[in-house]
């Protein structure tokens, strides 16, 4: 059991004082099972099937809600304090979220204990060797996307009913316990080739969701003041392809991803295509082959397009990361330099234009009428920086040491800090 007391202030002073309790609990049992066979030299075959059941409880509740107007010298006073102003419509839209979900009331609450869920989920994998090195791979599977076990968001952040950020000027975050779980049907198919000294994968996939979850911004369009959470759709349709290639230990690929998600709601979040396009770039030649220094480089980038804006910039985003390194006294001393999120790029951002369509009469003060929303984000990532690291080792003991730990990798820089 989760609780916390609440107090929130729109610009004009009107108050909503509450405490909120919630309670989450998830009880999962699973068995798998898996079985591959070489059929013969050209064809093999690999199933695999999980069964599950999953059983789930919410509680979440609003106890003790007092609203009013408030301010640091007075406190609470019972009358609008400037009943003489235009428009002093309150400002509280994370209320009318928790009135729709809890109902109205000063101790309002909503339990729900779904029947346990019994689950099936098959995965199947073909492989035709069309030669020795070269392959086409098909496969079909299953998979759930459980409320708070990931994805976007940060996992639990879905399922957090507990607003963040309350006194951000304009938008208040909160997830939703009540969401359901996401069920994907997949089928792809991959090729795989021999090229010069590496290989090159081809793939291409289509896959059915039902009740997809996805972010949902509601807004009281009269102030401006917004929160953001999560809702399912009813459905939607992912298809796209990628590609991988490895050259000498070299990597660099990249994908396409057409999503198209609906809901009978008309909710412009839960109805919309999107776009998302990706590439990527890996390069780490150690001093032994080019004798001067260590030298690495790595970038991602993407893009990511809806019907009504752009995430990541009209032109997307990339992160990119280069680094020196030469060895000295026979490989024991290291100078390493370092220069992460060369474009000095990252961190989050959207705009978007919404057309906003009534669902009945209703009419907001001074005669103000539905019609377009317009949201611009940003959150900024790491900044650029610029690290210089020393590495002195005194003895094989001490390389033994390390060795043993990370699977052999460059501890000097050996991989790339390529994101967010």
């Amino acid at each position: 059991m989760k609780k916390m007391e609440l107090q929130i202030t729109d610009t004009l002073g009107y108050t909503l004082e509450a405490d909120m309790t919630s309670l989450f609990k998830r009880h999962i049992h699973g068995i798998y099972f898996e079985y591959e066979n070489e059929l013969h030299e050209k064809f093999s075959i690999k199933p695999s099937i999980r069964f599950e059941y999953a059983a789930r409880e919410m509680n979440y509740q609003k106890l003790n809600e007092r609203i009013g107007y408030y301010n640091l010298d007075d406190g609470w006073i019972e009358e609008d304090p400037n009943p003489e102003d235009e428009y002093n419509s309150p400002n509280l839209v994370l209320r009318e979220l928790l009135n729709e979900r809890l109902g109205e009331g000063s101790d309002a609450s909503k339990s729900d204990k779904p029947s346990p869920e019994i689950a099936i989920y098959p995965d199947l994998h073909f492989t035709y060797n069309i030669t020795e090195k070269k392959s086409i791979q098909f496969g079909m599977s299953k998979r759930v996307e459980r409320p708070g076990s990931g994805g976007h968001g940060g996992g639990k952040m879905q399922i957090r009913p507990f607003p963040r950020n309350l006194y951000s000027e304009g938008n208040v975050f909160i997830g939703n316990p009540f969401l359901k779980s996401a069920y994907t049907t997949t089928a792809d198919i991959s090729y795989k080739t021999p090229v010069s000294r590496g290989f090159v994968m081809l793939n291409s996939h289509y896959s059915y969701i039902k009740d997809p979850i996805k972010w949902d911004s509601i807004t009281d369009f009269g102030t401006g003041k917004s929160v953001t959470t999560f809702l399912n759709s009813d459905s939607g349709n992912e298809y796209g392809a990628d590609f991988f290639m490895m050259i000498m230990g070299q990597t660099f690929g990249g994908g396409i991803t057409k999503s198209e998600f609906k809901h009978s709601n008309g909710d412009p979040d839960l109805n919309e295509n999107t776009t998302h396009m990706n590439m990527f770039l890996g390069i780490n030649f150690p001093e032994k082959y080019i004798k001067l220094f260590d030298f690495e480089f790595g970038f991602y980038w993407m893009k990511m397009t809806t019907e009504k804006g752009s995430m990541f910039g009209d032109d997307g985003t990339i992160w990119a990361n280069i680094g020196l390194g030469k060895s000295f006294f026979n490989n024991r001393f290291k100078v390493s330099l370092k220069l992460n999120n060369l474009a000095n790029a990252g961190g989050f951002q959207m705009d978007e234009t919404y057309n906003i369509y009534p669902s009945s009469e209703e009419t907001f003060p001074n005669g103000a009428n539905w019609g377009t929303q317009r949201t611009n984000m940003l959150h900024s990532g790491r900044p650029r920086t610029l690290t210089l690291n020393f590495t002195y080792s005194f003895g094989k003991m001490e390389d033994d040491k390390y060795k043993g730990r990370g699977g052999g990798h460059d501890h000097d820089g050996g991989e790339m800090d390529i994101g967010f």
